[in-house]
């Protein structure tokens, strides 16, 4: 088996987020067009999502990671689903966290999965180890948005830097 060459932990890059389809529909979740995807044993249902690196010496190489939507165990899996979510959507428009300007409260109360599908963001690319019979992989977990002094504005060229 190839091994994959990962991107060094914790390097801070402008992606782009393609979600793989799960075809899964609830809409009493709020969930149509097929975007989620549930696992059937778990009952867990999540984004399915894989980054593409714009920029730096990385360019072009994959992350690979899911958003948590809902569990039958725990709100906390939707919860920190909904956080990095809305970090998503701060990074991709410039938003600060804080900002609760008309257009940022609008772009947050409408948009909707199919609005993640394509966005550009500031991520955090991390390395996920090796857990048998996976290999080890990159990830992403946090969204870098404009109050962090490691965001890469819109009006920057800059490579992906590590933290």
């Amino acid at each position: 088996m190839q091994t994959q060459i990962l991107v060094p932990n914790g390097t801070i890059a402008r992606v782009r987020v393609q979600i793989k389809r799960g075809n899964y529909n609830d809409p009493t979740l709020g969930l149509t067009g097929g975007w989620a995807t549930r696992n059937p044993k778990t009952g867990v249902i999540y984004l399915n999502c894989v980054a593409t690196l714009l920029e730096g010496d990385h360019k072009q190489r994959k992350a690979f990671f899911r958003v948590g939507l809902y569990s039958p165990k725990t709100q906390k899996y939707a919860e920190q689903g909904m956080r990095l979510l809305r970090a998503i959507l701060e990074s991709s428009h410039g938003f600060f966290p804080a900002d609760q300007s008309e257009q940022a409260v609008k772009i947050r109360n409408e948009c909707n999965l199919s609005d993640f599908d394509g966005i550009e963001f500031v991520a955090r690319i991390e390395v996920e180890e090796e857990n048998p019979p996976y290999p080890a992989k990159n990830t992403i977990n946090f969204a870098i948005t404009p109050d962090d002094s490691r965001y890469l504005g819109n009006s920057q060229t800059s490579n992906a830097q590590k933290s």
